[in-house]
């Protein structure tokens, strides 16, 4: 549990006022789903590989209603233990959505790519749920 605020708390520090002002959902509508994955590319892939993998999921992901809102470039770590590289802030039209699209078959079939780009055993993902809204 230590380990998932610490987390939570490193993505906040890397945009508070991005993440506040589009990631946050109505709270008394549970049928919306904010997802944040931290990415960890290996050293033999560039983060322009990386990119064109994003572009190559978000046709994909739309299919689904799996929105990716931004990929954000991890420029320093200000507390905890946590490393990585890009953080990506997903948006789902339920919790469930989110697994369709990594069953869907032609996500399935770029597996092999994906995990010659991605630390998967690394990836971090949480499913997020606003407490509030910001007023700004």
């Amino acid at each position: 549990m230590n380990f998932i605020i610490k987390v939570v708390a490193v993505a906040a520090a890397i945009s508070v006022a991005t993440v506040t002002a589009s990631f946050a959902t109505d709270p008394q509508d549970p049928t919306k789903a904010d997802w944040l994955t931290f990415i960890d590319i290996h050293q033999v892939t560039s983060k322009q590989e990386a990119l064109e993998y994003a572009e190559f999921v978000r046709p994909i992901a739309e299919k689904y209603g799996v929105d990716l809102m931004q990929i954000y470039d991890v420029v320093s770590v200000e507390a905890g233990d946590v490393e990585g590289d890009w953080v990506y802030l997903f948006r789902s039209p339920d919790p469930q959505t989110f697994g369709a699209l990594l069953n869907d078959p032609e996500y399935a079939a770029n597996i092999p790519n994906r995990d010659r780009i991605h630390d998967m055993e690394w990836v971090k993902r949480f499913l997020l749920k606003p407490v509030f809204l910001s007023e700004e």
